[in-house]
């Protein structure tokens, strides 16, 4: 086992069909789809190229999501990547999502829409050799770099620090004591 990670879950239309798909393109099944009381079923698999991920079948009506993203809270998922362009197809397929691909620094970064962005995908750099495919999430904070200091005061680690090069200076992301990775970014940039 790895250290450990956050599992960001997808919602999807028929979470059956969702777990097949994965399944037929290389992924694997950790947790069958089992119900999980009033809102539906969940299941957790390995998608294609190893991440760790919750499909969720859900029946219950959800609140609103709001306007603008609280403050303190997660907001944003980017899969990072081995293989970008594959696990770009993958994705599309499984949740029907739609993208817009930039390029920055030599890095294709691709927005995943459904109504309205959803999530990034980018390939992992040559320097994060080490770094298995994952989903990062994100949490809306006022201040990137006093909460990254309090993260390794904790005990956490600093993987980016913010530097005016990468998002001018809104972004950082650290690593729990357990391992677990979060990006801390300033809303809006």
């Amino acid at each position: 086992t790895g250290p450990a990670t956050w599992l960001s879950y997808l919602s999807v239309a028929d979470l059956d069909r969702a777990v097949g798909q994965v399944t037929s393109a290389g992924g694997k099944v950790l947790l069958p789809p089992t119900a999980v009381g009033a809102y539906g079923r969940v299941a957790v698999v390995l998608d294609p190229q190893g991440a760790p991920l919750g499909l969720a079948g859900v029946t219950a009506s959800l609140p609103a999501e709001p306007a603008q993203p609280p403050l303190n809270r997660f907001f944003w998922m980017e899969h990072l990547a081995k293989d970008g362009p594959a696990a770009l197809a993958f994705y599309k397929g499984l949740a029907g999502y739609e993208s817009v691909t930039t390029s920055e620094h030599g890095i294709d970064y691709s927005v995943l829409k459904r109504q309205r962005s959803r999530a990034g995908l980018l390939q992992l750099p040559p320097q994060f050799e080490g770094v298995q495919p994952h989903w990062l999430p994100y949490v809306r904070v006022e201040d990137p770099a006093a909460l990254a200091a309090k993260a390794l005061w904790l005990g956490g680690k600093g993987v980016i620090e913010p530097r005016a090069d990468i998002r001018n200076g809104t972004l950082a992301v650290v690593v729990d004591p357990t391992g677990a990775a979060r990006a801390l970014q300033k809303w809006p940039l």
